[in-house]
């Protein structure tokens, strides 16, 4: 009785290795390829009616607050130390 080895060798020997394996009589359909779902429709404005917005009041007022933060670092805040 051949060795375990030997059997091994035996089937690699009859073995053509440089073929493509098959799997048998299974064939696997292709899967089915749709295109995809179209986007949808741009939603409009629910009020195109409605008026435009006006003016920020802060973007009238911002320059009152406006400060230079170059001038405040070179300012000298004594400490009690």
């Amino acid at each position: 009785m051949p060795s375990k080895s030997q059997r091994a060798g035996e089937l690699l020997k009859r073995t053509n290795v440089s073929q493509p394996t098959s799997m048998g009589s299974a064939t696997f359909p292709e899967p089915e390829a749709a295109p995809p779902p179209s986007p949808p429709p741009s939603r409009l404005p629910k009020y195109p009616s409605a008026k435009p917005k006006g003016i920020d009041r802060f973007e009238l007022e911002k320059h009152k607050f406006k400060i230079d933060l170059f001038e405040l670092l070179r300012l000298y805040v004594p400490t009690n130390q």
